[in-house]
């Protein structure tokens, strides 16, 4: 578990075994005045969400991790915790997945890659009542951020083997490798 800024400013739980997302969620919840907790391990968030005081507002979880899917944590977390938004973001959603999610009652359903701020306007509907459930706009990305997203899933398949990935890409692969180096486009 890591757990970061005072113990009084609300509490965001995220559940997911990217490094990455998880670093890049905790560093933008925190400017919004959250406190991020990661658990990798499904044992450990059984224990903090079974004494979850009410600043825990809410939980991001990847749909299938590799101890627990979504779903099994939705059984446990609903019933003892009410009061927790619970988010899916996902790096492999499709429609099936995100209508039976919300059926099933998640708050909302989101598709990596994501801002912090989208999980916020879902959260702040539970955290300040007076704010009121705000309507989210999710904002759209630029192709160029679209395909670097797509060739980023490709090569998470291909276990980051380069030239697997772009075998599969039919691209040459110094321009795979040159893609992958650049920084993530807006």
């Amino acid at each position: 578990m890591n757990e970061t800024a005072s113990t009084q400013s609300p509490r965001v739980i995220i559940f997911d075994d990217d490094r990455s997302f998880v670093n890049k969620t905790a560093r933008e919840a925190s400017v919004l005045g959250y406190q991020a907790v990661h658990f990798d391990k499904y044992n450990a968030l059984q224990a903090a969400v079974s004494n979850a005081p009410k600043n825990y507002v809410s939980l991001v979880t990847e749909l299938k991790n590799d101890s627990v899917d979504a779903f099994k944590l939705f059984d446990f977390v609903k019933p003892r915790a009410p009061h927790i938004k619970l988010i899916i973001v996902t790096a492999f959603g499709g429609v099936e997945s995100a209508v039976a999610a919300i059926k099933r009652g998640f708050d909302h359903y989101f598709v990596k890659p994501i801002e912090f701020k989208m999980i916020h306007k879902v959260t702040e509907g539970v955290y300040n009542k007076e704010a009121g459930a705000e309507e989210i706009n999710q904002e759209f990305m630029s192709a160029d951020r679209v395909r670097r997203e797509h060739i980023q899933r490709v090569y998470h398949v291909c276990g980051y083997n380069v030239s697997e990935t772009a075998r599969r890409l039919n691209m040459h692969r110094r321009t795979l490798q040159r893609i992958l180096s650049k920084h993530t486009p807006k």
